[in-house]
């Protein structure tokens, strides 16, 4: 925290004597293992959305109030997703219909450790919502192989109840030489 501290002065001050703390103090974050902690979703429904996640098999870890609101922390494989019900929150910009809106767009959750391929893996997934919740899957985009540097990805898009953006992604296979794109 005092790092932290010592940070906000530098860039308050905008002092240029101070530079050279600034990068010290930055890779001392660095080396201190910072790094994601969460990700937050706002939902009409906190149940609803506990069930559709644990499909993913996010387990609840804590439960806690925000601004008067229910939340949770959902984990699972390393990964943290906390849900805050915002009942009057409206329904989210179809961001695929809308790629020019810049900022947050959707979380990816990595499936690489699930049998068979993506299709294979939404098929089982939306069996699963049907048999628990009476609910199919909404699939966004459907699965299709992604190039990045050397590895090829699976991926798929879907929407959670309130219609967040999700990303499936499957590690496919690592090429024996990087790929550059075109631009």
């Amino acid at each position: 925290a005092m790092i932290l501290r010592r940070w906000v002065v530098v860039v308050v001050t905008s002092s240029f004597v101070f530079l050279p703390r600034l990068t010290s103090s930055l890779s001392s974050l660095a080396s201190a293992g910072i790094g994601p902690h969460h990700a937050a979703i706002r939902t009409k429904n906190l149940d609803n959305a506990m069930k559709f996640y644990s499909l993913f098999g996010l387990e609840e870890e804590a439960r806690f109030l925000v601004n008067g609101n229910r939340a949770v922390w959902l984990r699972g494989s390393g990964t943290r997703i906390e849900l805050l019900e915002q009942p009057t929150t409206p329904m989210p910009l179809n961001l695929m219909a809308n790629p020019q809106i810049c900022g947050w767009n959707h979380v990816a959750l990595d499936v690489s450790g699930c049998q068979g391929d993506l299709t294979e893996f939404l098929q089982d997934l939306n069996e699963d919502s049907e048999r628990l919740f009476e609910k199919s899957l909404k699939i966004v985009q459907p699965p299709k192989q992604q190039l990045i540097g050397q590895d090829v990805y699976e991926l798929a898009f879907i929407t959670d109840p309130d219609g967040a953006l999700l990303e499936l992604i499957r590690f496919n296979i690592k090429l024996p030489g990087k790929m550059e794109p075109d631009w």
